[in-house]
């Protein structure tokens, strides 16, 4: 954690003319010791002299840094108010503060490298770094794992189920576990303390990338090799923010490391970005982008990036993420589809109409004491017993493919929901203030009652599809990874109109730009939706039956099919079901304004390992169809 600590207030300390001195004393010794060499014995000790002379003069300034972390690490409740070196010295010397600074071992680098941040434009010219990708955090499941091998092939019940039993007789190794697990949680809290990180989990590749910020000169470059995270994650937005205002992503280019073929040692689906960047407000006003690359022979054949201007860029997300574009031409079918609203943008015509917002109904681990996990836990009538579902319980155009995560007694559940729907309602962020009292008050427009929209959470963007959505029927619930769509405001046509893009391929192709292994709210919020009016707009029209009848595949769905103006069942069976999907792309692709080229450019993108041009050609007969109408 040698980056992640040292340095904390250094530029602000550097003001101080005493430390100044202090660190020009150490430059000479440390520079007549570069000029050292070990030749021969009188040599080495000169050297000797030489490295000893540079830590003694040295020593007030490291003793300041060592302090100053200390404090940020929670050893110290106060820094003094008199900055005199005698007084940091002594600090410096106290147990907790030597035993955490041990603890931490960091590297000041102003101490370490004096002649780099006192010349007259202080920092490192160049830096390069590859950091760790690794989560400030103890995973119980892997941390276990090591010693129950074969434990992440069970159900999460009977995980858990088997850890707590070994816990009870391995005590020595759940102090293990807890100890580390309170050491992360410290760390993790530190690098929060000292930069700017936002919500979610922290990874030690965001406290290296802004450390590799604050160390560079001024007109300085940094290359840096980064995860795919980096340039999308809400929670690195002021990074990528203080970057575009301040520097420039001189060239990002992206690679996919398919067959390993960029790191073997991490996951064959990871998407790598390769990160120059210079810093000064000069270089600023464009980000310039290339990829992504799935192998050597094409990376070694790379184009020019394509640029485009930060003032642009900006407009496409409020998070700054940075889209994963398969090409310059894709640029251009981009823009069309990023013209369009957000999902959650208030201002639409539509948005007096319908509001659509995502929630999680239920946490994995929160309400697993609510869960039937294992078969024979209680016996109750089959009637009485709800599934619950996660990611894997339904497909696209599928509401039920029989994978459960787990059930639930439907009574107990359905009066915890309300309660929590109602007590979550007084939270002015909550999706259900945006609700009347009436509304909440009645427990038959319970969500889990009726059909409603899902999708998965976990997901990846080089997978056959990335948005995985389904209209499911009432009467079950559903976990975080598998989150809902709740209607302040709308009906069941509605529903069908949203449905059917979020469906598409065209609409998935955009998220493709941005999603990595996860759809999260953000995500989906940002996603663009043509503010068309079925009631008036023919193609927006057919998007709802389309949509409608692809959806209510039983009778589970006869109301809701019933309020949109669909049967029940009539797009069941082949060759009419992948007839009215690839019209659907057709009149998406209309309302989004896109042309022949721009389908070309999607069908042919989208997937390097699949060859879509039969569905392009199904799908361009019908896009020619409706565009003659």
């Amino acid at each position: 954690f040698c980056l992640l600590v040292g340095l904390v207030f250094c530029f602000m300390f550097m003001l101080f003319s005493t430390f100044e001195e202090s660190l020009e004393r150490s430059e000479a010794a440390l520079r007549r010791l570069a000029l050292t060499s070990d030749a021969n014995k009188r040599e080495i000790d000169q050297a000797r002299e030489a490295h000893q002379d540079a830590i003694e003069k040295v020593a007030g300034v490291k003793a300041l840094f060592d302090v100053v972390s200390a404090y940020r690490a929670k050893a110290l409740d106060s820094l003094p108010e008199n900055f005199d070196e005698d007084t940091f010295i002594r600090l410096s010397q106290y147990e907790k503060v030597v035993e955490r600074i041990q603890n931490l071992n960091p590297v000041h680098f102003p101490s370490a490298f004096p002649e780099v941040f006192l010349k007259e434009n202080p920092g490192f010219d160049c830096v390069i770094g590859n950091p760790p990708w690794e989560k400030v955090k103890v995973d119980k499941h892997q941390w276990w794992g090591m010693y129950l091998p074969g434990i992440r092939s069970m159900s999460v019940g009977n995980m858990n189920a088997v850890i707590e039993e070994f816990r009870q007789e391995r005590p020595d190794l759940d102090e293990a576990y807890e100890r580390d697990h309170a050491e992360a949680r410290q760390m993790a809290a530190l690098i929060r303390r000292t930069f700017d990180l936002g919500a979610g989990d922290t990874d030690l590749y965001q406290a290296f990338g802004w450390r590799f910020w604050h160390l560079a000169a001024e007109n300085g470059a940094i290359g840096v090799v980064l995860p795919r995270q980096a340039l999308a994650s809400p929670g690195y937005q002021s990074w990528r923010k203080t970057l575009l205002t301040y520097g420039a992503f001189h060239d990002v280019t992206v690679l996919l490391n398919t067959g390993g073929w960029v790191f073997d040692d991490i996951h064959f689906q990871y998407i790598i970005t390769l990160c120059s960047i210079l810093k000064g407000a000069g270089h600023a006003g464009h980000i310039a982008i290339r990829g992504p690359y799935s192998s050597r022979s094409g990376y070694k054949q790379r184009s020019l990036p394509t640029r485009v201007e930060v003032a642009e860029f900006l407009r496409w997300t409020e998070t700054a993420a940075l889209p994963l574009l398969p090409s310059e031409n894709a640029l251009a079918t981009f823009r069309k589809l990023r013209a369009h609203p957000r999902l959650d943008q208030s201002d639409k015509i539509l948005a007096s109409l319908w509001r659509a917002r995502p929630y999680a109904e239920l946490h994995p681990t929160h309400d697993k004491h609510r869960f039937i996990l294992k078969v024979g836990q209680i016996d109750m009538k089959p009637s009485t017993i709800w599934p619950v579902y996660g990611g894997r319980s339904f497909e696209i155009w599928n509401p039920d493919t029989g994978n459960y995560y787990a059930s639930v007694n439907a009574e107990t559940i359905t009066e915890h929901l309300y309660k929590k729907r109602l007590r979550s309602s007084r939270n002015r962020r909550s999706v259900f203030s945006e609700f009347d009292l009436e509304y909440l008050n009645d427990r038959s427009t319970l969500e889990s009652l009726h059909p409603r929209i899902l999708f998965r959470d976990v997901t990846n963007s080089i997978d056959n599809r990335t948005v995985i959505v389904a209209l499911v029927p009432g009467e079950l619930v559903a976990v975080g990874s598998s989150p809902s769509l709740v209607w302040p405001k709308g009906s069941a046509r509605d529903q069908a109109y949203l449905l059917g893009f979020l469906s598409s391929m065209i609409l998935d192709w955009y998220a493709r730009q941005f999603v990595q292994l996860h759809v999260k709210f953000y995500h989906l919020n940002n996603f663009p939706i043509p503010d068309a009016d079925p009631n008036t707009d023919p193609i927006a029209a057919r998007v709802v039956e389309i949509s409608g009848r692809l959806a209510a595949v039983n009778d589970r769905f006869a109301e809701w099919a019933a309020e949109v103006g669909v049967p029940v069942g009539s797009a069941n069976e082949e060759p009419v079901k992948s007839d009215l999907i690839h019209e659907l792309d057709a009149c998406v692709a209309h309302l989004y304004g896109l042309d022949e080229s721009d389908l070309e450019i999607i069908y042919t993108t989208f997937h390097e390992r699949t060859d879509y041009s039969e569905r392009h050609a199904a799908v361009l007969e019908h896009f020619r169809r409706w565009g003659e109408l």
